[in-house]
């Protein structure tokens, strides 16, 4: 609830988590009003995860999505107006 009530506040476009600790099957616990798009990648253990929640407010078309089976981290590439972009998020060793 904590990091909703963040979100909210602060009104990011992307928001890049570490350290999820989610199962696969806990990932419903990352929904946000007004942030329906979510990539996380998670291991079978409630260890490690990462995940980016992206604004629905922000318009973008996704090009790959690269996940790490343990949750280490997950790579995002896309296009925001056709420019290319690319988001990493890794969990700090």
């Amino acid at each position: 609830h904590k990091v909703t009530e963040w979100i909210r506040k602060q009104d990011p476009s992307i928001c890049c988590l570490q350290e999820t600790h989610f199962r696969p099957k806990d990932t419903f616990r990352l929904k946000v009003r007004g942030w329906r798009t979510i990539y996380h990648a998670n291991g079978q253990q409630k260890k490690a995860g990462v995940a980016i929640l992206i604004s629905d407010n922000l318009d973008f078309k996704i090009r790959t999505v690269t996940r790490n089976e343990e949750g280490h981290y997950i790579i995002l590439k896309w296009s925001i107006h056709q420019e290319d972009v690319t988001i990493v998020n890794t969990k700090l060793q």
